[in-house]
């Protein structure tokens, strides 16, 4: 009973447990499974170099959070050209998609637009993760031509290979930072 009260970890999974059985003999359902979740951390403690990878992201924080703001930035200023490249012209396009809404200035418009700041953040945002960016890229190609194939390309790569590389380059100079960290996992 001493070594289950002296790790936190134990305790917690006690914790856990107790409530799920109260919540499960209370209520026949199961609202707390994200603490049972969150019991998935326990794999921290068997792992030295994933508990290495997780300080290390938890040692560059501030560094992170710069990082996050300049993609924030970008996405807001490449939101504010797409504004200024597509507004109100992916109107009435051809397409049957069911993926079109209406607005208050034209109709069949692709939910993916610049009509307003918010559908450009969102639309940017879309283009920088690289989830379908080419679709858009197409649908602004037929609204004002080909050559807005640019903004979309300079969009995708400045905001995501770019934002990518900086990421991983916070993270090696962070790990670089902290050698005592480093030397437990290469003395093993």
């Amino acid at each position: 009973l001493h070594k289950l009260v002296k790790d936190p970890l134990n305790i917690f999974d006690v914790f856990v447990t107790l409530f799920a059985l109260i919540e499960l003999i209370v209520t026949k359902t199961a609202y707390m499974s994200i603490f049972r979740c969150i019991r998935l951390f326990r794999i921290l403690q068997l792992s030295q170099s994933l508990r290495l990878t997780i300080q290390t992201l938890i040692g560059a924080w501030k560094a992170t959070l710069s990082l996050v703001l300049l993609l924030v930035i970008l996405i807001f200023l490449f939101a504010l050209l797409g504004m200024q490249l597509f507004s109100e012209k992916m109107c009435n396009m051809d397409t049957t998609s069911p993926s079109r809404v209406n607005t208050s200035v034209c109709d069949n418009v692709p939910r993916t637009n610049f009509d307003n700041v918010g559908y450009g953040v969102v639309t940017t945002f879309i283009i920088v993760a690289g989830d379908g960016w080419r679709k858009i890229m197409f649908d602004g190609m037929d609204a004002i031509g080909e050559y807005s194939a640019i903004y979309f390309c300079l969009c995708f790569l400045l905001g995501g290979y770019l934002m990518l590389n900086l990421f991983i380059a916070v993270l090696l100079a962070s790990k670089e930072e902290e050698p005592e960290l480093i030397k437990p996992a290469i003395i093993r």
